[in-house]
Order: structure tokens, then C-alpha cells, then sequence
């Protein structure tokens, strides 16, 4: 019997996907070798407002490329520069991660659904899409993006496309 289960590991081998920091990694290397090979330009700005403007891209004369080296190193000074908001999707993330184990989650949309069997879409949906617009006034933000697990789990309870998850808690706060 252990014969049989190794041979079927054996052949479920495949491809398998590399771990996401590698794959980060692998882009920025591609992305810094590409600043070598395509030109560089810029497009101009409205003066009164800054925003770009989509029909007055120029070459630059002059080629700027990145080395992978400095590309690695800039790395940091993004964690910086961003700091704020990944320790909020830091604590966010962690704060679903705890109430999603303790299953208080599941266990109320288990009841709601249960309750509202029959009209359950019509009002559930709209009840969800409420209440994350309420939490995104008040304190909504780029963390608000750890909450669409609770959507996904929402879905799935109501038979839902999960692409409704993510229109209902993450459309929202854009």
C-alpha cells in the first residue's frame, strides 16, 4: 500500500509554482533589465491640476536605466515610503485571520442565510454592501482589502460568483 502512494506522488511531479517572493523578485530583475532595452520618455503634465496628459508623450534623449542592484536596494526605501499602510493591512489582515478562526463569522452568515432562505441575494447582498460602506467611511482605507475573505465566505454560502465578493468589499473603498 506505502508502494502505491509513492508512485502516485511520483506522478503528480508537474509544474509547480514557484513561492511568491521569488516570483516578485523575478519582476523586478525582468522590469530593471528592461529599462536598458526600451527608450525612455515622459509625458507632460497639467500645470493647474499636475495630471498627466495622454497625448504629449516625448522620448527623453537620454537612456536611464536601472541596475538590478540598485533596483534591489530601492526596495527598502519603498517599505519606508509605504510603511503606514502595509502595518494596517498588517494588523487588518491579522485582525480577519482571528475572527475568520474562531468562526463567528461563519457562524453568523450560516444564520442569516438560514433565516433569509428565501430572500436571502435580495437582502444579504446589499445588508454586506452597506455595512463594509459604513467601515469605509469611518475608517476605510487600502487595508479594507483583508476584509475580502468575509466576502469570499459570503459568496460561497450564497452560492455567489466571487467575483461579487470582491465588487462588494473591495469596490468600495476605491
Amino acid at each position: 500500500m506505502a508502494n502505491t502512494t509513492k508512485a502516485k506522488e511520483k506522478k503528480k511531479g508537474g509544474f509547480k509554482m514557484p513561492h511568491l517572493f521569488f516570483l516578485m523578485l523575478g519582476l523586478i530583475m525582468i522590469m530593471s533589465l528592461a529599462t536598458y532595452v526600451i527608450p525612455a520618455g515622459q509625458f507632460a503634465t497639467d500645470p493647474e491640476t499636475g495630471a498627466l496628459m495622454g497625448d504629449s508623450f516625448q522620448y527623453i534623449g537620454e537612456q536611464t536605466p536601472v541596475s538590478p542592484w540598485r533596483a534591489l536596494t530601492m526596495l527598502l526605501q519603498g517599505f519606508m515610503n509605504s510603511s503606514y499602510v502595509m502595518s494596517l493591512l498588517l494588523i487588518g489582515g491579522g485582525t480577519v485571520g482571528v475572527i475568520m478562526a474562531t468562526g463567528a463569522i461563519d457562524e453568523m452568515i450560516n444564520w442569516a442565510v438560514y433565516k433569509l432562505q428565501d430572500k436571502g441575494v435580495t437582502v444579504l447582498v446589499p445588508l454586506l454592501f452597506f455595512l463594509i460602506a459604513i467601515q469605509g467611511a469611518f475608517g476605510g482605507g487600502d487595508q479594507m482589502i483583508a476584509i475580502v475573505p468575509i466576502g469570499i465566505m459570503f459568496a460561497k454560502k450564497l452560492k455567489l460568483d466571487p467575483i461579487v465578493a470582491v465588487g462588494v468589499s473591495f469596490l468600495l473603498h476605491s
